[in-house]
Protein backbone atom coordinates (compact mmCIF):
# COMPACT_ATOMS: atom_id res chain seq x y z
CA UNK A 1 0.00 0.00 0.00
CA UNK A 2 1.22 3.52 -0.80
CA UNK A 3 2.13 6.25 1.67
CA UNK A 4 -0.11 9.15 2.55
CA UNK A 5 1.51 12.35 3.80
CA UNK A 6 -0.29 15.15 5.66
CA UNK A 7 1.62 18.39 6.32
CA UNK A 8 0.51 21.40 8.35
CA UNK A 9 2.59 24.58 8.53
CA UNK A 10 2.25 26.64 11.68
CA UNK A 11 3.90 29.84 12.76
CA UNK A 12 6.72 28.07 14.62
CA UNK A 13 6.75 24.42 13.53
CA UNK A 14 5.65 22.36 10.55
CA UNK A 15 4.10 18.98 11.44
CA UNK A 16 4.13 15.98 9.12
CA UNK A 17 1.92 12.86 9.58
CA UNK A 18 2.81 9.83 7.46
CA UNK A 19 0.85 6.58 7.15
CA UNK A 20 1.41 3.26 5.41
CA UNK A 21 -0.08 -0.19 6.08
CA UNK A 22 -1.12 0.81 9.58
CA UNK A 23 2.31 2.19 10.42
CA UNK A 24 2.32 5.84 11.46
CA UNK A 25 5.15 8.32 11.85
CA UNK A 26 4.93 11.93 12.99
CA UNK A 27 7.77 14.42 12.59
CA UNK A 28 8.21 18.10 13.32
CA UNK A 29 10.57 20.65 11.71
CA UNK A 30 10.97 24.43 12.18
CA UNK A 31 8.80 26.55 9.91
CA UNK A 32 10.71 28.76 7.44
CA UNK A 33 8.49 31.85 7.01
CA UNK A 34 10.71 33.36 4.27
CA UNK A 35 10.05 30.32 2.05
CA UNK A 36 7.46 27.72 3.05
CA UNK A 37 8.69 25.28 0.42
CA UNK A 38 11.82 24.77 2.54
CA UNK A 39 10.00 23.47 5.63
CA UNK A 40 7.59 21.54 3.38
CA UNK A 41 10.48 19.60 1.83
CA UNK A 42 12.37 19.26 5.11
CA UNK A 43 9.31 17.65 6.75
CA UNK A 44 9.13 15.08 3.93
CA UNK A 45 12.84 14.33 4.32
CA UNK A 46 12.37 13.89 8.07
CA UNK A 47 9.41 11.57 7.42
CA UNK A 48 11.45 9.44 5.05
CA UNK A 49 14.17 9.15 7.69
CA UNK A 50 11.58 8.12 10.29
CA UNK A 51 10.46 5.27 8.00
CA UNK A 52 14.05 4.33 7.21
CA UNK A 53 13.77 4.94 3.47
CA UNK A 54 15.22 7.48 1.08
CA UNK A 55 13.25 10.60 0.22
CA UNK A 56 13.13 9.46 -3.42
CA UNK A 57 11.67 6.05 -2.49
CA UNK A 58 9.14 7.63 -0.15
CA UNK A 59 7.86 10.01 -2.80
CA UNK A 60 7.86 7.32 -5.49
CA UNK A 61 5.49 5.23 -3.36
CA UNK A 62 3.34 8.12 -2.10
CA UNK A 63 -0.24 8.24 -3.34
CA UNK A 64 -1.49 11.41 -1.63
CA UNK A 65 0.10 14.52 -0.13
CA UNK A 66 -2.24 16.89 1.69
CA UNK A 67 -0.99 20.31 2.75
CA UNK A 68 -2.60 22.85 5.04
CA UNK A 69 -1.29 26.10 6.47
CA UNK A 70 -2.29 27.38 9.87
CA UNK A 71 -0.44 30.58 8.93
CA UNK A 72 -2.71 31.02 5.92
CA UNK A 73 -5.85 30.24 7.90
CA UNK A 74 -4.96 32.71 10.65
CA UNK A 75 -4.11 35.39 8.10
CA UNK A 76 -7.49 35.00 6.42
CA UNK A 77 -9.33 35.14 9.74
CA UNK A 78 -7.35 37.97 11.30
CA UNK A 79 -6.69 39.97 8.10
CA UNK A 80 -3.16 40.77 9.30
CA UNK A 81 -1.03 39.50 6.42
CA UNK A 82 1.06 41.40 3.90
CA UNK A 83 -0.75 43.30 1.18
CA UNK A 84 -1.49 40.97 -1.74
CA UNK A 85 -1.84 41.69 -5.44
CA UNK A 86 -3.64 39.32 -7.81
CA UNK A 87 -3.13 38.99 -11.57
CA UNK A 88 -6.04 37.52 -13.52
CA UNK A 89 -7.06 37.26 -17.13
CA UNK A 90 -8.67 40.50 -18.22
CA UNK A 91 -12.43 40.29 -17.71
CA UNK A 92 -12.12 38.08 -14.62
CA UNK A 93 -11.35 40.85 -12.13
CA UNK A 94 -14.76 40.35 -10.45
CA UNK A 95 -13.60 36.93 -9.22
CA UNK A 96 -10.94 38.50 -6.99
CA UNK A 97 -12.13 38.88 -3.33
CA UNK A 98 -11.90 42.68 -3.21
CA UNK A 99 -14.93 43.06 -0.90
CA UNK A 100 -16.10 41.30 2.26
CA UNK A 101 -19.83 40.77 2.99
CA UNK A 102 -19.17 41.03 6.74
CA UNK A 103 -17.61 44.46 6.38
CA UNK A 104 -14.09 43.32 7.26
CA UNK A 105 -11.05 44.46 5.26
CA UNK A 106 -11.01 42.55 1.96
CA UNK A 107 -8.42 39.88 1.29
CA UNK A 108 -7.28 41.88 -1.73
CA UNK A 109 -7.52 45.67 -1.93
CA UNK A 110 -9.53 46.71 -5.02
CA UNK A 111 -6.59 48.63 -6.50
CA UNK A 112 -4.39 45.50 -6.20
CA UNK A 113 -6.40 43.37 -8.67
CA UNK A 114 -5.03 43.56 -12.21
CA UNK A 115 -6.44 42.11 -15.40
CA UNK A 116 -3.94 41.06 -18.08
CA UNK A 117 -4.63 40.33 -21.72
CA UNK A 118 -2.97 36.97 -22.34
CA UNK A 119 -2.09 35.12 -25.53
CA UNK A 120 -0.56 31.63 -25.32
CA UNK A 121 1.77 30.22 -27.97
CA UNK A 122 2.07 26.59 -29.08
CA UNK A 123 4.49 25.83 -26.23
CA UNK A 124 2.12 27.16 -23.57
CA UNK A 125 4.16 30.31 -22.89
CA UNK A 126 2.17 33.49 -22.32
CA UNK A 127 2.84 36.21 -24.87
CA UNK A 128 1.36 39.67 -24.97
CA UNK A 129 1.89 42.22 -27.65
CA UNK A 130 2.00 45.81 -26.39
CA UNK A 131 -1.11 47.88 -26.91
CA UNK A 132 1.03 50.53 -28.55
CA UNK A 133 4.69 51.21 -29.35
CA UNK A 134 6.22 54.65 -29.86
CA UNK A 135 9.76 55.47 -31.00
CA UNK A 136 9.72 59.25 -31.18
CA UNK A 137 10.53 62.02 -28.71
CA UNK A 138 9.17 64.57 -31.15
CA UNK A 139 12.53 66.07 -32.11
CA UNK A 140 14.37 65.00 -35.26
CA UNK A 141 17.81 65.37 -33.66
CA UNK A 142 16.87 62.71 -31.09
CA UNK A 143 14.73 60.47 -33.28
CA UNK A 144 17.42 60.24 -35.98
CA UNK A 145 19.58 58.13 -33.66
CA UNK A 146 16.85 55.55 -32.88
CA UNK A 147 17.37 55.55 -29.13
CA UNK A 148 13.83 55.05 -27.81
CA UNK A 149 11.05 52.47 -27.60
CA UNK A 150 8.00 53.16 -25.43
CA UNK A 151 5.68 50.16 -25.11
CA UNK A 152 2.28 50.38 -23.45
CA UNK A 153 0.65 47.41 -21.73
CA UNK A 154 -2.59 48.75 -20.27
CA UNK A 155 -1.58 51.05 -17.39
CA UNK A 156 2.03 49.85 -17.55
CA UNK A 157 4.47 51.77 -19.73
CA UNK A 158 7.98 50.41 -20.41
CA UNK A 159 10.50 52.84 -21.88
CA UNK A 160 13.54 51.08 -23.35
CA UNK A 161 16.19 53.77 -23.81
CA UNK A 162 19.80 53.98 -24.97
CA UNK A 163 20.85 57.36 -23.58
CA UNK A 164 23.48 59.29 -25.56
CA UNK A 165 27.09 59.55 -24.52
CA UNK A 166 28.41 63.01 -23.82
CA UNK A 167 31.84 62.42 -25.37
CA UNK A 168 32.55 63.41 -28.95
CA UNK A 169 34.73 61.86 -31.63
CA UNK A 170 37.84 63.24 -29.96
CA UNK A 171 36.78 61.91 -26.54
CA UNK A 172 35.95 65.42 -25.41
CA UNK A 173 32.72 66.54 -23.74
CA UNK A 174 31.28 68.17 -26.83
CA UNK A 175 28.06 66.13 -26.83
CA UNK A 176 27.17 66.77 -23.18
CA UNK A 177 24.63 69.54 -24.03
CA UNK A 178 22.92 67.18 -26.49
CA UNK A 179 22.93 64.40 -23.89
CA UNK A 180 21.36 66.64 -21.22
CA UNK A 181 18.73 67.85 -23.68
CA UNK A 182 17.84 64.21 -24.39
CA UNK A 183 17.55 63.51 -20.66
CA UNK A 184 15.27 66.52 -20.22
CA UNK A 185 13.06 65.65 -23.20
CA UNK A 186 12.59 62.08 -22.02
CA UNK A 187 11.95 63.25 -18.45
CA UNK A 188 9.13 65.52 -19.64
CA UNK A 189 7.66 62.67 -21.67
CA UNK A 190 7.62 60.05 -18.91
CA UNK A 191 6.49 62.58 -16.28
CA UNK A 192 3.41 63.29 -18.39
CA UNK A 193 2.69 59.57 -18.46
CA UNK A 194 3.00 59.33 -14.67
CA UNK A 195 0.70 62.28 -14.12
CA UNK A 196 -1.81 60.58 -16.43
CA UNK A 197 -1.93 57.62 -14.03
CA UNK A 198 0.45 55.29 -15.87
CA UNK A 199 2.97 53.08 -14.10
CA UNK A 200 6.27 53.72 -15.81
CA UNK A 201 9.53 51.75 -15.97
CA UNK A 202 12.52 53.38 -17.66
CA UNK A 203 15.15 50.79 -18.59
CA UNK A 204 18.42 50.89 -20.46
CA UNK A 205 21.92 52.28 -20.50
CA UNK A 206 21.82 55.74 -18.87
CA UNK A 207 25.51 56.34 -19.70
CA UNK A 208 25.94 58.14 -16.36
CA UNK A 209 27.33 56.91 -13.05
CA UNK A 210 25.07 58.51 -10.46
CA UNK A 211 27.24 58.27 -7.36
CA UNK A 212 30.87 57.56 -6.55
CA UNK A 213 30.05 54.01 -5.47
CA UNK A 214 28.80 53.36 -9.03
CA UNK A 215 32.22 54.02 -10.58
CA UNK A 216 35.58 52.28 -10.26
CA UNK A 217 37.68 55.49 -10.26
CA UNK A 218 35.44 58.43 -9.38
CA UNK A 219 38.21 60.91 -8.56
CA UNK A 220 39.95 60.41 -11.89
CA UNK A 221 36.67 60.86 -13.80
CA UNK A 222 35.34 64.08 -12.29
CA UNK A 223 35.82 65.88 -15.63
CA UNK A 224 34.85 62.98 -17.87
CA UNK A 225 31.46 62.60 -19.50
CA UNK A 226 29.50 59.95 -17.67
CA UNK A 227 30.40 61.38 -14.28
CA UNK A 228 30.19 65.14 -14.75
CA UNK A 229 28.35 67.07 -12.00
CA UNK A 230 25.71 68.29 -14.48
CA UNK A 231 25.04 64.74 -15.69
CA UNK A 232 24.72 63.40 -12.14
CA UNK A 233 22.47 66.35 -11.24
CA UNK A 234 20.06 65.24 -13.96
CA UNK A 235 19.66 61.87 -12.21
CA UNK A 236 19.22 63.74 -8.91
CA UNK A 237 16.31 65.55 -10.55
CA UNK A 238 14.66 62.26 -11.48
CA UNK A 239 14.98 60.99 -7.91
CA UNK A 240 13.67 64.26 -6.46
CA UNK A 241 10.58 63.82 -8.63
CA UNK A 242 9.93 60.41 -7.05
CA UNK A 243 11.65 58.03 -9.45
CA UNK A 244 13.44 55.02 -7.95
CA UNK A 245 17.00 54.36 -9.15
CA UNK A 246 17.98 50.67 -9.22
CA UNK A 247 20.41 48.52 -11.22
CA UNK A 248 18.60 45.21 -10.67
CA UNK A 249 18.29 42.93 -13.68
CA UNK A 250 18.00 39.12 -14.03
CA UNK A 251 21.28 37.47 -15.03
CA UNK A 252 23.15 34.18 -14.72
CA UNK A 253 24.95 35.17 -11.51
CA UNK A 254 21.73 35.90 -9.66
CA UNK A 255 19.50 32.81 -9.38
CA UNK A 256 18.90 33.54 -5.69
CA UNK A 257 16.64 36.06 -4.03
CA UNK A 258 17.28 39.80 -4.12
CA UNK A 259 15.50 42.18 -1.75
CA UNK A 260 15.51 45.93 -2.30
CA UNK A 261 14.62 48.82 -0.02
CA UNK A 262 15.00 52.56 -0.35
CA UNK A 263 17.49 54.47 1.77
CA UNK A 264 16.93 57.79 3.51
CA UNK A 265 17.68 59.60 0.24
CA UNK A 266 15.14 57.55 -1.76
CA UNK A 267 17.80 55.56 -3.62
CA UNK A 268 17.28 51.80 -3.91
CA UNK A 269 19.68 49.64 -1.90
CA UNK A 270 20.27 45.90 -1.56
CA UNK A 271 18.81 44.51 1.66
CA UNK A 272 19.72 41.05 0.34
CA UNK A 273 22.12 40.69 -2.60
CA UNK A 274 21.16 37.10 -3.35
CA UNK A 275 23.98 35.54 -5.37
CA UNK A 276 25.14 38.72 -7.11
CA UNK A 277 28.96 38.72 -6.83
CA UNK A 278 29.29 42.26 -5.51
CA UNK A 279 32.49 43.35 -3.77
CA UNK A 280 32.26 43.42 0.01
CA UNK A 281 32.85 47.18 0.08
CA UNK A 282 29.79 47.69 -2.13
CA UNK A 283 27.67 45.49 0.13
CA UNK A 284 28.92 47.42 3.16
CA UNK A 285 28.03 50.72 1.48
CA UNK A 286 24.46 49.50 0.93
CA UNK A 287 24.22 48.30 4.54
CA UNK A 288 25.40 51.73 5.72
CA UNK A 289 22.82 53.57 3.62
CA UNK A 290 20.03 51.26 4.82
CA UNK A 291 21.14 51.84 8.42
CA UNK A 292 20.67 55.58 7.89
CA UNK A 293 17.02 54.98 6.99
CA UNK A 294 16.61 52.61 9.93
CA UNK A 295 17.87 55.37 12.22
CA UNK A 296 15.58 57.94 10.61
CA UNK A 297 12.46 55.74 10.72
CA UNK A 298 13.19 54.07 14.08
CA UNK A 299 12.67 50.55 12.69
CA UNK A 300 14.65 47.67 11.23
CA UNK A 301 14.72 47.10 7.50
CA UNK A 302 12.93 43.83 6.78
CA UNK A 303 10.58 42.16 4.32
CA UNK A 304 7.71 44.39 5.45
CA UNK A 305 9.72 47.46 4.44
CA UNK A 306 10.48 45.84 1.07
CA UNK A 307 6.76 45.26 0.44
CA UNK A 308 5.88 48.81 1.52
CA UNK A 309 8.47 50.29 -0.84
CA UNK A 310 7.19 48.22 -3.76
CA UNK A 311 3.65 49.30 -2.94
CA UNK A 312 4.67 52.96 -2.73
CA UNK A 313 6.21 52.67 -6.19
CA UNK A 314 3.07 51.08 -7.63
CA UNK A 315 0.89 53.91 -6.30
CA UNK A 316 3.07 56.86 -7.26
CA UNK A 317 0.90 59.74 -8.49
Amino acid sequence: MSYTIDIDTGGTFTDCFLHRNGAVRTVKVPTTPHDLTVCFLESIKAGAKAFGVSTEDLLYETEVIRFSSTIGTNTIIQRDGAKVGVLVTRGSEALVPTADPAGRPPLVAPEMAFGLAEVTDADGAVRQAPDRVETSLGEKRFDAEGRLQIARFGRLVVANVYFPKGSGKDRDNSRVPYKLDFYAALFRRVERLRRAGRRVLVLGDFNTAHREIDLARPRENQQTSGFLPEERAELDRWEAAGWIDTMVTPWKHNPGKVLLVRDAENAVRYLDTGNIPLPEEVKEYHRTKIAERESRDGRKANIDMVVEDIQSFSTLP
